[in-house]
């Protein structure tokens, strides 16, 4: 069994990677659509 502070701190963790990869998604996302502008 995992202590709850190692679940808590994974999960802490695992927020952060995802708030992250959604910021650099939406980060490329702009990017990509500037570049198709004229």
């Amino acid at each position: 069994m995992h202590s709850a502070e190692l679940l808590r701190q994974v999960a802490v963790e695992f927020e952060t990677g995802h708030w992250s990869r959604l910021a650099t998604s939406a980060v490329t996302a702009t990017a990509a659509f500037i570049g198709f502008l004229p």
